[in-house]
């Protein structure tokens, strides 16, 4: 089981917990959701870059290079995610544990050269330094069985997922979708690490793939059907696409190097003149879909899904979250609202219920939707810390976390009634 610690790092002063196949963070704006979920994505594709390093067998590879390589590769990175080291606290240190064996750790040294940033510095467990050794040997025999060394690096950090990072703030990169293949290009590799990498990252995702979506996701379906000998599940894609749809109100597609929400009748709407909602969820959708349709084990990192939706899209994000996981993926979701939080909610108390009454609690939520608690932590960041939001006695999310906003407001609305039932009483006396 995955774990994380994380000690004087942006927001968060401490916190530590084991990193579920499903986690939910929740908490007031600048509290720590953000950093915890980018550290996470941080440290996940740290296997990433050690397979793109090997990848490179054209450099000069060796031991020593492929250590040089890595550190650089994770200082870099860890400045585009988390920006400059002038600011961060000289304790700052953040451990993940891949197993009980294998961990990466983070921490700052103090620069010996006046008037210089501080140092960026990465350490591993000794079975990932012995694995470069191995890696060594691999480029010298000019080893190409790449697929071998992929499953080993999974296997070595105990994660066969692909890592997918969804920031927030897709409105804008949707309204840009027509001039980003000319920015992308036009920018040196300077330039692009002046992009936050998490975005950087989702950006370059959605250009390899927008292509494939020329026919939309039913022409990718039944491509998908007709060519491969893969198998599809059926049922779970039409319920997606029938979720997808109910919320886009229309059918995404790529035409002639711009991107396209077509309508009912027959007419389309360029997406960067669709709703901020519609700009803001159309790639998160696209990803699932592909991903699943795919059947890639993917671990995706999920920022403010709800952004710009109506309450009831809200539940529909949610339950379309729920198919994705339930579909052998993993994910993290960072939010504000209570509507996705009562959402999720609904989904843990079915999956509880079920147990013992699965074709009543079916008939409400289908099972396929159902969120088990064995593979959920949700936890609300507070103070630099993480608090858990799980009820003790019900396998659900507690309400005060998910209304205190509420209770705040009609704490509010009832001092104003006692205020205007205290000026009725007067008037009538």
């Amino acid at each position: 089981m995955h774990r994380i610690s994380i000690k004087k790092l942006g927001p968060i002063e401490q916190c530590e917990f084991t990193v579920k196949n499903f986690c939910v963070l929740s908490g007031e704006q600048a509290s720590g959701k953000s950093t915890i979920a980018k550290a996470v994505f941080f440290f996940r594709t740290i296997k990433d870059d050690i397979y793109s390093i090997f990848l490179r067998k054209n450099v000069n590879v060796n031991e020593k290079r492929i250590r040089t390589l890595l550190e650089k590769k994770i200082r870099s990175k860890f400045l585009q995610i988390f920006g400059s080291s002038w600011s961060m606290d000289m304790d700052m240190c953040l451990v993940y544990y891949f197993n009980e064996n294998t961990w990466a750790r983070i921490t700052l040294e103090e620069n010996s050269y006046p008037g210089e940033p501080n140092y960026i510095y990465s350490e591993f467990s000794e079975n990932i330094y012995n694995y470069m050794k191995k890696l060594d040997q691999y480029c010298m025999q000019d080893y190409s069985d790449i697929n071998e060394v992929h499953k080993e690096i999974n296997s070595l950090f105990s994660d066969e997922y692909e890592i997918v990072f969804i920031p927030a703030g897709r409105e804008m990169i949707t309204l840009l979708t027509n001039q980003l293949n000319y920015i992308f290009t036009i920018m040196d590799d300077n330039q692009k690490r002046s992009i936050d990498y998490c975005t950087q990252s989702y950006i370059e995702q959605i250009l390899k793939i927008k292509p494939l979506f020329a026919n939309g996701m039913v022409g990718m379906y039944q491509d998908k059907l007709l060519m491969s000998e893969e198998s599809v599940n059926r049922r779970l894609l039409k319920q997606i696409m029938d979720l997808i749809d109910f919320v886009l109100k229309g059918k995404y597609r790529f035409v002639s190097g711009e991107e396209r929400l077509d309508l009912d009748n027959h007419k389309y709407v360029k997406m960067n003149f669709t709703s901020s909602g519609q700009q803001e969820s159309i790639w998160i959708f696209n990803l699932i879909f592909y991903y699943v349709l795919e059947n890639r084990k993917t671990y995706m990192i999920f920022e403010e899904p709800e952004s710009h939706l109506y309450p009831e899209a809200q539940k529909n994000m949610a339950e379309l979250i729920a198919l994705f996981l339930n579909a052998s993926n993993g994910g993290i979701v960072t939010t504000h609202s209570p509507y996705l939080l009562g959402a999720f909610n609904n989904l843990l108390y079915a999956s509880f219920l079920g147990e013992k009454n699965p074709t009543e609690t079916g008939k409400v939520i289908a099972k396929d939707r159902w969120v088990d608690l064995e593979e959920m932590n949700a936890l609300y960041v507070e103070n630099g810390k993480v608090i858990n939001m799980i009820d003790e006695e019900l396998p659900m999310i507690k309400n005060e976390t998910i209304d205190k906003i509420s209770m705040v407001i009609n704490s509010d609305s009832e001092k104003l009634i006692d205020i205007y039932l205290t000026q009725e009483t007067t008037y009538a006396e």
